[in-house]
């Protein structure tokens, strides 16, 4: 469930995204996805961290 709506999110925002920078479609959805991946790596490090150092 939340990779689907991850994904449709990602192409929604991509296909935003696409007019304010002029680009193609899918490769805007690629870097949103991308950068969904890498908020979530660095949000698990982070927590992990966190929770190690209690």
């Amino acid at each position: 469930m939340v990779a689907v709506l991850v994904c449709a999110g990602s192409v929604l925002l991509g296909t935003h995204a696409r007019f304010h920078f002029d680009s193609a479609t899918a490769q805007t959805v690629l870097l949103t996805l991308t950068a969904v991946l890498a908020v979530a790596c660095v949000r698990r490090q982070v927590l992990m961290r966190w929770v190690g150092e209690s």
